[in-house]
């Protein structure tokens, strides 16, 4: 979608035109996006190619950018009646273009988890199915840097559809959430540079789980994105008795490498082949670590993906390091729904 819009902006940047109705359009295509639905996206990018069309054209470039603002109020319009719409059906809003199933809430259970971690209280997340008779196996989800979100929630909806127990632990504590990407790598830098606490927050949220009345303890699963990466391989080092951790984009270093020894789940490490935040000697030392110790592990490497591969938030731009790459979130889904079916038998 990018594409289309710069290209729109390369021509605009030839012409006198209206701030005013210029900062409107841009405003409604920021919000817009944002919610990161295919079905939007599509939208979006015929408007904009219609009106990169017209902008070649004669006539008043006023008129010109007056109806960019008008297709992009119409499509605006349509998605917000169509959000209403879902919502007052008990549905979520449109699946953020991420893999996985489309999820519809009236069928789920949700839950707010209040636990302890040590001294602090905690809140997490809980969803499953309504439908559901009995006990259920266990998915952890482990949060990226910006803490529990919107998007480990969806997640954890979409694998309750599946018929798991999902709950979402809470490393930080209840209310507190990065409001940036500075605060976000303060938070996350006070846990990785104490890997002791980290672990001992990490096994909060799993017995939180475990003491859920719906889940079967004897079939639990850990997942984790960027920072929650490492941390569901933290949880694998503490010996925790889960089945199986995947890691999804996550950084694969350990200050105590021996603590591999610990680990006697299945690992399974979905990686960005040119996530330039995990250094060669990173991969080394982890691919070290699994050897050494003998343990049953995976390493799948997705071609042309970067850091947070699975989090349409990260935008498309490969060069800033970190980018959502459509092909690598759905494939990584599906490995690690077969990586389940395998540790969970």
């Amino acid at each position: 979608m990018h594409d289309f819009f710069n290209h729109i902006h390369t021509k605009m940047k030839n012409y006198f035109y209206s701030p005013t109705k210029l900062g409107l359009a841009l405003i409604a295509v920021i919000g817009l996006t944002s919610l990161h639905a295919e079905s939007l996206e599509d939208k979006l990018r015929k408007a904009a190619g219609e009106v990169a069309s017209e902008l070649e054209g004669e006539g008043s470039n006023e008129d010109k950018l007056n109806n960019l603002g008008s297709k992009l109020e119409g499509i605006a319009k349509e998605f917000t009646d169509d959000v209403k719409k879902n919502d007052a059906n008990g549905k979520s809003r449109p699946n953020m273009m991420m893999s996985g199933p489309e999820v519809d809430l009236s069928i789920l259970t949700e839950e707010q988890l209040a636990y302890k971690g040590g001294s602090d209280d905690m809140e997490g997340y809980g969803v499953y199915a309504k439908d559901s008779k009995s006990r259920l196996p266990v998915v952890l989800i482990v949060h990226q840097w910006m803490g529990l979100t919107d998007y480990e929630k969806t997640r954890a909806q979409q694998l309750a559809q599946m018929g798991y127990l999902a709950i979402c632990v809470d490393v930080y504590g209840k209310g507190v959430r990065p409001a940036n990407q500075q605060e976000a790598g303060e938070m996350a830098t006070k846990y990785k540079t104490d890997r002791a606490l980290y672990r001992r927050r990490l096994l909060a949220g799993l017995s939180k789980a475990l003491s859920h009345p719906k889940a079967d303890g004897s079939k639990v699963v850990a997942i984790g994105y960027c920072f929650g990466g490492t941390g569901v391989l933290e949880l694998a080092r503490t010996g925790a008795e889960v089945k199986g951790v995947v890691s999804f984009h996550g950084g694969l270093d350990s200050p105590k490498p021996d603590d591999g020894a610990n680990i006697g789940c299945k690992v399974l490490v979905c990686h960005g082949a040119d996530d330039p935040f995990v250094p060669a000697e990173e991969l080394a030392a982890f691919e070290k670590e699994m050897r050494d110790h003998n343990v049953d592990w995976q390493l799948i490497k997705y071609g042309g993906a970067v850091h947070s591969f699975t989090q349409p938030m990260a935008g498309t731009d490969n060069s800033k390091g970190a980018a959502y790459n459509k092909k690598a979130d759905i494939r990584s889904w599906k490995d690690m729904n077969q990586f389940f079916n395998e540790a969970l038998k």
